[in-house]
């Protein structure tokens, strides 16, 4: 913005604010006021976008987690819609603050400087004048359209918002479109709007029906015609016909009707469905798709004339659904009680049969791929499981392994099919995701925003549906303050997080033990209580994975079928010695100047990062990875 362009828009929001008539919109004359008779901002001094830590956005996630996943299908159906015209697609709680985001990661630095990202925070007490702030403000969708923005930093930005109600009639986040560079003219954000709005409305809808599945559901649309496969709006009653939630059009409309607030929904909860309709509840039978949708005409106590869909409630089940039942199943020899396994499995109920992509975190050998296949096994339809071992992916191969080829590249064998595409229709599972360089999370951030990819070499887009599953032993948020990973990246493979406990801090040790000898066809031995207390006493740097091969190796050692002390690997007590658990280094030492003692102190040198490791010794990571397996060396969590 040129500096006699700054000087003319601060002199025009002086004016406004002191009383002088503008053709600017009445919602961004008042919003004006606002920023600086209440909030007390300064139209000439410029302010950076304002983006929280990933800690606090983490908080605002968690708060709307059920939110966030009902409606990110409509949020990728909106960016498919607009992503050609380079807008980025924002979902923001009703404090204004970002909580899901979708944008062409090729201009993520622009997006992020803009505040057009995720964990941006858009109050109107922060940012002044904008889309989102004014939305949140107001409970009404609006464009905030370049020079209607109070602060002149986001002068250039185009921002469209539509507020998104819970069935209680509250505000409960702010749906957005946004874009760098745009048309002047504001009439060319018509189309933005109606788009915005009906996106927002469709989730609405899907809240109140999720929501009240067990009530009558009654949507309404003023044409039969596009009734069943439109409505304007809905409402949920109770047996009794009192109302029990609504969606935001349906709310405005009943509140005329009462001549009350809609503002003040309260009023209009509980309120039997008669005075607002010339019908009673048992007239809802009447509403259903077995009668006509031209012949399901009901008036409003202000005759207004609509048309009704009801839908019966949902029988009542008394047991578990059958996704729970299968979780239950699949996660049974998970755990034997123990609290913090307990409540990865309890969650992992809640998140099995949706859509959301998930990743799981703990140390090396805790069970996060056989976590990720019970997650896959309990699906209702779980088609392929293909996992993916990101840090054993020779690095001239990646691309090729991940996206397949074309015949562009002829290759002896011809096209080839990458793991995405193995994966479609099931679940993909990348272990240690954290391995993958920057290049790679850049293009797979492209593929995970539009559900499509190229093969490497050229061709036609390969659509894609799997459910994404991602393990790391390091702390991925690390990384991303640290530039290693990409935060947008992180945040899209972070639906939901599941944390797998160490082994040594598991209270259903013996039990774990127990059938880890079973699974391996050791139902014969058993252990002792002597051994018991020495398996207790080690620290288990390679977890469960260490545990299966310590109890093979003395299981092959006893004699009589019992394990005893004597039949442990030595090392367990060494590294004890009289003293008990010594450091956590020293459960990796091995023979001075031996291969494995080199290989480990490269592998220490470099942070146990195999991919640090394999560039100083100037070899490939399945190299490294294959040294590591023949010498039977742990890796230790990357602290």
């Amino acid at each position: 913005m040129s500096g006699t362009k700054e000087t003319r828009h601060i002199d025009e929001v002086v004016g406004v604010v002191s009383g002088r008539s503008s053709k600017r919109d009445l919602a961004i004359q008042q919003s004006w006021q606002r920023c600086v008779d209440t909030f007390g901002l300064d139209p000439t001094k410029a302010k950076e976008a304002v983006i929280l830590p990933d800690s606090q956005v983490r908080e605002h996630q968690e708060r709307k987690d059920h939110l966030i996943r009902r409606a990110r299908f409509g949020l990728e159906n909106l960016y498919r819609q607009v992503s050609r015209q380079n807008y980025v697609v924002l979902l923001t709680d009703e404090s204004a603050v970002t909580v899901d985001y979708i944008g062409d990661p090729t201009f993520s630095n622009q997006l992020k400087k803009a505040g057009l990202y995720l964990g941006s925070n858009w109050d109107e007490r922060l940012a002044g004048t904008c889309g989102v702030g004014v939305c949140a403000t107001t409970g009404e969708a609006l464009t905030v359209h370049q020079t209607d923005h109070f602060d002149t930093t986001h002068v250039p930005l185009t921002c469209t918002s539509a507020p998104i109600y819970n069935a209680g009639g509250k505000l409960s986040a702010v749906l957005d479109i946004s874009a760098l560079q745009s048309p002047s003219d504001k009439g060319s954000q018509y189309m933005a709007l109606a788009l915005v709005k009906e996106t927002a409305k469709k989730i609405e809808m899907a809240g109140l029906c999720e929501q009240f599945r067990s009530n009558w559901i009654i949507r309404f649309n003023r044409s039969p015609e596009l009734l069943e496969v439109d409505p304007d709006c809905a409402i949920a009653v109770d047996d009794g016909g009192r109302l029990l939630g609504m969606t935001h059009n349906a709310q405005r409309f009943l509140a005329e009707t009462l001549n009350r607030d809609w503002r003040q929904p309260d009023e209009l909860l509980g309120v039997n469905i008669s005075e607002y309709f010339d019908c009673d509840v048992d007239d809802l039978v009447h509403l259903t798709r077995a009668t006509p949708a031209d012949q399901r005409a009901i008036v409003s106590r202000m005759g207004a004339v609509l048309f009704a869909d009801a839908t019966k409630p949902e029988p009542k089940t008394t047991g578990r659904n059958p996704v729970a039942n299968k979780i239950l199943s699949a996660v049974s020899n998970v755990t034997d009680g123990d609290p913090a396994m307990q409540s990865v499995v309890d969650k992992a109920m809640r998140l099995a049969d949706s859509p959301i992509a998930l990743l799981l975190l703990g140390e090396t050998g805790t069970g996060k791929e056989f976590l990720a296949r019970s997650l896959h096994n309990a699906r209702l339809a779980p088609g392929p499981f293909v996992a993916v071992d990101c840090a054993a992916l020779p690095e001239e191969m990646i691309e090729r392994e991940l996206f397949g080829s074309a015949n562009q590249l002829a290759d002896r064998d011809g096209p080839t099919e990458g793991y995405f595409q193995k994966a479609d229709g099931g679940t993909l599972f990348l272990d240690e995701v954290g391995e993958l360089d920057l290049a790679i999370q850049t293009k797979f951030l492209r593929v995970l925003s539009e559900k499509e990819f190229t093969p490497v070499g050229g061709g036609d887009p390969v659509p894609l549906n799997f459910r994404l599953i991602c393990s790391t032993n390091r702390e991925l948020r690390n990384q991303v303050t640290s530039g290693q990973f990409r935060g947008d990246l992180y945040y899209r493979i972070n639906g939901a997080e599941l944390r797998l406990p160490r082994l040594s801090h598991r209270e259903d040790f013996r039990w774990l033990g127990r059938r880890l000898l079973k699974q391996a066809g050791l139902n014969d031995v058993s252990i002792s209580q002597n051994a018991w207390i020495e398996l207790e006493r080690h620290i288990w740097p390679g977890n469960i994975r260490e545990l299966a091969n310590v109890l093979e190796y003395s299981a092959a050692l006893c004699t009589d079928g019992v394990i005893q002390p004597s039949d442990l690997p030595e090392y367990m007590f060494e590294r004890q010695g009289d003293g008990g658990a010594s450091a956590p280094d020293s459960a990796y030492d091995v023979l001075p100047g031996s291969e494995a003692a080199k290989l480990q102190s490269a592998l220490r040198d470099n942070g146990w990062n195999i991919s640090a490791t394999a560039r100083a010794l100037q070899v490939d990571r399945t190299t490294i990875h294959r040294r590591i397996k023949r010498l039977n060396l742990v890796i230790p969590y990357r602290r």
